[in-house]
């Protein structure tokens, strides 16, 4: 089927969205320069869903005990006020980070959201706390660019860290070339060809640190997007137990996505092993190697997260599905609300 035709599935105007990255980058950056965040001993970035995910990138790249994620509805026990707590919810109206806003108000921890408006917002106007506000009328999972990198620049300046804005600016030009490279005009791209082999089987992507949290990234993306299951396991420990799974008289059809950075040899070395064992036992199986290109770790894990947000969106579109459109998400929050008054 020709990609054009399959183009009237994106309702919701996605491939826009993915198209206007390094734009929102860029814009981002500019504003994130004003910023001005507290003195901490620590951070604790929460949020849910697509406003987790920045924190959980950030976190992994950095890989400073000092900074810490949270996907929960409970602050931490040890969240105290010499922690500042990056509430980050695109709403603004999530109710478990709203819960940790509560709570850490209540421990007087220093507090910064990051937001589009909601609840969050009228809370953080109230009681004078600081907010970076981003653009309304985007998908949480779409405006990455508007989350991500408020979090790279409270961190710099909460724990004094160098890199992190200059990494995402030097990136941005890779992300240019990959929104022309994997665009429908030239037929999608390598992006197309793997979303055309998942089709009909169920992913399963390896990946080892720093980039668990890129592979976790497109697991959510497959899953919102195309409304299709994925699988994510982290070298080595997939090679303690993960691995007994891959026989060849398996009934599920399945395809193997493999993140991989040739600069980290260690991890590279158990990569090969896992996937030497898993053809030994299950020859024939589909593998793709998805190679991380970047001059920095950040810009490795951005650069590859957009070009399997393009996989995730053609999948979507392969499979007759409006990339936009998630309706049991929306009920389940509607369900939250009545739950939780």
């Amino acid at each position: 089927m020709k990609l054009e035709n399959l183009l009237r599935h994106d309702k919701s105007s996605f491939l826009q969205m993915l198209e206007s990255t390094p734009e929102m980058y860029r814009q981002c950056l500019e504003k994130a320069e004003g910023i001005e965040a507290p003195e901490a001993e620590r951070i604790l970035v929460s949020g849910m869903g697509g406003s987790a995910i920045p924190g959980q990138i950030i976190c992994e790249i950095l890989d400073d005990p000092r900074m810490a994620f949270n996907r929960s509805f409970k602050l931490p026990s040890w969240a105290g006020d010499d922690v500042l707590v990056i509430c980050v919810s695109y709403s603004g109206n999530t109710w478990e980070t709203l819960n940790v806003f509560n709570e850490a108000l209540k421990r007087r921890c220093h507090l910064y959201c990051i937001s589009s408006n909601g609840k969050m917002l009228e809370k953080c106007r109230e009681k004078g706390i600081p907010f970076f506000k981003v653009p309304e009328n985007l998908l949480p999972r779409a405006s990455l660019p508007w989350l991500l990198t408020p979090i790279a620049s409270l961190t710099e300046k909460s724990l004094n860290v160098n890199g992190l804005l200059r990494d995402i600016g030097e990136t941005v030009p890779e992300l240019e070339k990959i929104v022309d490279e994997y665009s429908p005009e030239n037929g999608g791209g390598e992006a197309f060809k793997i979303a055309e082999k998942m089709r009909g089987r169920l992913p399963i992507v390896y990946a080892y640190k720093p980039y668990t949290s890129t592979a976790y990234r497109f697991k959510t993306q497959v899953n919102e997007n195309a409304k299709y299951p994925c699988h994510v396991c982290e070298i080595p420990e997939s090679i303690h137990n993960e691995i007994c799974t891959l026989y060849s008289d398996a009934k599920l059809d399945t395809i193997i996505l493999a993140v991989r950075d040739p600069m980290m040899e260690a991890y590279e070395k158990l990569m090969d092993i896992m996937l030497n064992v898993m053809e030994e036992f299950n020859p024939g199986i589909e593998l793709v190697n998805i190679i991380v290109h970047g001059s920095s770790r950040l810009g490795k894990a951005l650069s590859t997260i957009l070009r399997l947000d393009y996989v995730s969106f053609y999948l979507a579109l392969l499979l007759g599905r409006d990339p936009g459109e998630t309706a049991q998400i929306k009920r389940a929050k509607e369900k939250l609300a009545e739950k939780f008054r």
